[in-house]
C-alpha cells in the first residue's frame, strides 16, 4: 500500500467522523422515549422522534452528561425531567391511566372519581387520561367538568370520530408520562378490589402484567347468566384461537409497566372490542408473566349483537395474524433487529 493510499484512507475516516458517524457511533439509546425504530441522524447533536412524531433535540452538553432532556413537543410538560427522575424515559413512580369513553355520559363521572380516589390513598403522582372516542352525548362536557376539580390529575384527549377502544388506548399510551400503565374502562362495570395490588404486582416483580380476573376466587361477580355464559364461551375461544392461558382476558383492568408497553404497542391493530386480547396474545408471545387478581363486578347490560358479531370477527383475525401469518411474530422480530449502538453511554 503506498503512502499516498494511507492517506487518502485516513482522510476518508475524518471526513465520516466529522460527518456524524461518531455521533451515530456514541448516541445514546432512550428506550420508551424513542420511537421503536431508531432514528439515525447525521449529527452529533441527536434529532429524536417521539412516538406522536415531534422532535427531540438533545445539546452536546446535555448528550455528554445525560442530567436533562429538552423536549420540543406541545404534548410534554414543558419543564424537563432530569435523567435521574426517569425510567427509561418513563417518570419514576408516576402512574398513568388510560380510560377510553364512548357515550359514557352516564358513567363516566362516576368512574373518573373512583379511579381517583383509590389511587389518591397510595400516591399523588397520578394522571388519568381519559380519551373521549367521538362521543355524541355529553361525555366530553362532564370530563371537562371534573377535571377543573382533581388538581390537573385528570386530562381529556379528544377524537372527533369514533374510532374504536383499540384506537383510543393506543391515542392514550401517546401521552403517557407514567412508569406503570393502567388500562380501564369507563362504564364502572369493572373495578379493582384493591387497586394498589395491581401497581405493586408489576412494580416488585411479582408479574409484567396485572389483570383483572372475574375468575379468580376473591372477586365479586353481579352477572346474568347469559353474560356469564358468553363470558366463558369467549375465554374458550380465546384459548384456541389465540393460545392465551388465562381465565378471562376481557376484564377491563390491566396494570403495565410502561416500557413493556412501549414494546407491545406497535404489534396491536384491533381499532374495537377485542384489544385486550390482541394485547396478551402478543404479552403470551413475548413469555411475559401474566398474574391475575380479583376485581369487583356488576354486569348489568345485554351485550348487543353487532359488538358480539365485530368482536368474534376480531378473534379471528388475532388467531389468523398469530397462527397463520404469524404477524405478531414477525413485527416484534423487527423490532428487535434495529439499529443498536456500539458503545452506549
Amino acid at each position: 500500500m503506498t503512502r499516498r493510499t494511507l492517506v487518502s484512507i485516513l482522510l476518508l475516516v475524518l471526513l465520516l467522523s466529522g460527518s456524524g458517524f461518531l455521533g451515530v457511533l456514541f448516541r445514546p439509546r432512550l428506550r420508551g422515549v424513542l420511537s421503536p425504530m431508531d432514528q439515525m441522524g447525521s449529527s452529533i447533536v441527536p434529532g429524536l422522534q417521539l412516538l406522536d412524531g415531534s422532535t427531540v433535540r438533545v445539546s452536546r452538553a446535555e448528550a455528554k452528561n445525560l442530567e436533562a432532556l429538552t423536549v420540543q413537543s406541545s404534548s410534554v410538560p414543558e419543564s424537563p425531567q432530569p435523567i435521574s427522575a426517569l425510567s427509561e424515559g418513563f417518570v419514576k413512580g408516576r402512574i398513568s391511566v388510560i380510560m377510553p369513553a364512548y357515550n359514557e355520559a352516564r358513567f363516566i363521572r362516576q368512574s373518573i372519581l373512583r379511579i381517583n380516589d383509590e389511587l389518591s390513598r397510595f400516591t399523588d403522582d397520578y394522571e388519568i387520561l381519559v380519551v373521549n372516542d367521538g362521543s355524541i352525548d355529553s361525555t366530553q362536557k362532564i370530563v371537562s367538568e371534573v377535571l377543573y376539580g382533581l388538581d390537573g390529575h385528570v386530562k381529556l384527549i379528544n377524537h372527533d370520530s369514533n374510532m374504536g377502544k383499540g384506537s383510543a388506548f393506543r391515542t392514550g399510551f401517546k401521552s403517557v408520562t407514567g412508569e406503570y400503565t393502567i388500562l380501564t374502562d369507563s362504564d364502572s362495570e369493572i373495578w379493582a378490589r384493591d387497586l394498589r395490588d395491581f401497581v405493586d404486582a408489576v412494580r416488585y416483580g411479582a408479574a409484567d402484567i396485572a389483570i383483572g380476573s372475574k375468575r379468580h376466587p376473591l372477586s365479586l361477580v353481579q352477572a346474568p347468566a347469559d353474560r356469564r355464559f358468553l363470558s366463558l364461551a369467549f375465554n374458550v375461544l380465546a384459548r384456541i384461537i389465540a393460545g392465551v392461558k388465562v381465565d378471562d382476558t376481557q376484564a377491563g383492568l390491566k396494570c403495565v409497566r410502561s416500557t413493556v408497553l412501549y414494546r407491545i404497542v406497535p404489534t396491536l391493530s384491533i381499532k374495537r372490542y377485542a384489544l385486550d386480547l390482541e394485547l396478551l396474545t402478543v404479552a403470551s408471545f413475548l413469555g411475559l408473566e401474566i398474574k391475575q387478581l380479583p376485581v369487583s363486578v356488576r354486569l348489568d347490560a345485554a351485550v348487543k349483537p353487532k359488538r358480539l358479531v365485530t368482536t368474534f370477527v376480531d378473534v379471528l383475525g388475532i388467531g389468523y395474524r398469530f397462527r397463520i401469518k404469524r404477524w405478531y411474530q414477525k413485527s416484534v422480530k423487527s423490532m428487535e433487529n434495529t439499529y443498536r449502538p456500539i458503545i452506549r453511554l
